[in-house]
């Protein structure tokens, strides 16, 4: 998924970024944690099989539990430290076995308006 390739700490494009030796990404830790909350919330609603979750009873996808811990670390991650609260919340948020599909513009208005609540054009969004 090309979001969760933005949320990346690292450029990993080229050779050197082949091998883990990327260079740092140019993109803001804030812009970063907004596109790996996303791609997290997005991922979690897959099946096993690849479909789209719609009821919160479906069962999820094995790699739930990876995505998860990597936001978990974040947490821990001097970089996001001013952002452990919305990290958190998100976390809580999407551990809840009430999250679905549906409730994913939610959490993009809510995360717009924690991270970026200084920006006074971010008014006109209404989710």
């Amino acid at each position: 998924m090309v979001i969760a390739k933005r949320g990346e700490d690292k450029e990993t494009s080229g050779i050197l970024g082949a091998i883990g030796l990327g260079k740092k990404s140019l993109l803001s830790p804030r812009f970063r944690l907004f596109c790996r909350v996303i791609s997290t919330s997005i991922f979690l609603q897959l099946t096993a099989n690849l479909s789209l979750r719609l009821v919160s009873l479906d069962p999820g996808h094995a790699s739930s539990e990876k995505l998860l811990h990597g936001l978990d670390s974040l947490a821990s991650n001097r970089i996001y430290a001013e952002f452990s609260s919305i990290v958190e919340r998100a976390r809580k948020s999407l551990t809840n076995s009430d999250f679905t599909l549906r409730d994913v513009p939610v959490m993009i208005g809510w995360l717009v308006r924690s991270l970026y609540s200084q920006n006074a054009l971010l008014s006109i969004i209404h989710v």
